[in-house]
């Protein structure tokens, strides 16, 4: 396939141009004073980064308050062609969620924390209620209740076209809200994050808050495209697109999770496609409760579609599947949640592992869902695969 060349690619030249001069200017700033600012803010340097350096620097109490202030943002309706105010709807039902939660109804989470500038340490350990966990303000009560009842009913749902492609939906809208509210979070701070600072320090924070903002800018664009896209099928009733691998699960299940992504490889290794390329395939796993069954559900659309029918045929292949599927959650979706008994138990150097994971997905290519060699000693649950039912278009 052709490499993109949209918006993206001149954005991340300026960003590369951008960070080499605040490199050149990191290395004697008293010399850069009268100049404009390296980072393109059309201010001098005196006047903009340098000015900085002696500043107080943001506080955590500082970025509290600005997460505070999204979380109590309202928001419309994400559903086309409605205006109506929405409410926190759960990309994953606290009925599910309640199959894993403690004794004081919370579960654990590991989110991207935004305002970290060390590469090496993105993810944090957050607690949270049931009530709290997995919800975004993406529907009106209305579309809320009445697109997803079909999934939402407490005896478990049918496995069928329309309510994968729902579900799907539904990891779509959760990601695309998670995104653009986490760019407009950085595009606030930008401007202050490199306060107290010294002027090597200012050009990485620099780089790392930018690449992230345009890597959202990007899946946003095609997270929009995607959701517009899913909206027409269910308009028009059009369930033929859906493909899926349904997995029942045999043992007690410690996490819930539901995520959508674009995977490079499949479980036994063999790539799919690279991110550089246009019409990346999207995948979404899902692992949840169906009634009295536990599962995981990897879901696609589009048909005759060559990466994704790969995928989904290794699937059945693989070996410990069960194992490899958490390790892919690690990968590539935050929107997860762990039994906090069973992370507790974690020696450190598990935990270090799953760490590892975490920011291996945000900073390298590792993919280690992939590879023979993967994480052991976190097995999570066993997968009844002669259970297992599939269906690719």
């Amino acid at each position: 396939m052709e490499e993109s060349t949209d918006w993206y690619d001149e954005v991340t030249k300026e960003l590369d141009d951008l960070v080499h001069k605040g490199q050149v200017y990191a290395q004697n700033p008293v010399n850069f004073i009268h100049a404009d600012c390296w980072c393109g803010s059309n201010k001098k340097y005196k006047d903009c980064h340098y000015k900085q350096i002696d500043m107080a620097p943001m506080t955590k109490e500082d970025c509290r308050l600005i997460f505070k202030k999204y979380r109590r943002k309202s928001y419309s309706c994400l559903f086309n062609g409605c205006s109506e105010k929405s409410i926190k709807s759960h990309s994953i039902p606290s009925s599910w969620l309640s199959s894993i939660i403690d004794s004081d109804n919370f579960v654990y989470n590991f989110p991207l924390n935004l305002f970290n500038s060390s590469p090496e340490e993105p993810f944090e350990v957050e607690k949270l209620g049931v009530f709290e966990s997995s919800t975004f303000k993406g529907f009106c009560l209305e579309h809320d209740s009445k697109l997803f009842e079909k999934i939402e009913k407490e005896g478990g749902w049918e496995l069928t076209d329309e309510n994968c492609l729902l579900l799907y939906y539904r990891s779509v809208c959760y990601e695309l809200f998670a995104k653009c509210r986490a760019m407009s979070i950085l595009e606030e701070v930008r401007g202050d994050i490199s306060m107290g600072k010294d002027p090597v320090s200012q050009v990485c924070i620099f780089e790392v808050l930018c690449g992230r903002i345009l890597g959202m800018k990007k899946a946003v664009e095609d997270l929009s495209v995607l959701k517009d896209k899913i909206e027409q099928y269910i308009k028009e009733k059009d369930f033929s697109v859906v493909s899926y691998t349904y997995i029942p699960i045999e043992s007690p299940i410690n996490i819930m999770a539901s995520g959508i992504h674009h995977p490079e490889q499949t479980f036994e290794g063999r790539d799919l496609q690279n991110l550089a390329e246009d019409n990346l395939m999207n995948m979404s796993c899902i692992v949840g409760q169906n009634g009295e069954e536990e599962f995981v559900l990897f879901i696609s659309i589009d048909e005759n579609d060559e990466r994704a029918a790969r995928f989904h045929k290794d699937l059945l292949t693989c070996d410990n599947l069960g194992n490899r599927i958490v390790i892919y959650l690690l990968e590539t979706t935050e929107n997860l949640f762990w039994r906090i008994s069973d992370w507790d138990h974690l020696t450190n150097t598990q935990k270090d592992k799953v760490y590892s994971i975490l920011g291996g997905s945000v900073n390298s290519d590792i993919l280690e869902y992939s590879k023979e060699d993967f994480i052991t000693g976190i097995e999570s649950f066993a997968t009844k695969d002669s259970k297992i039912q599939q269906k690719i278009v």
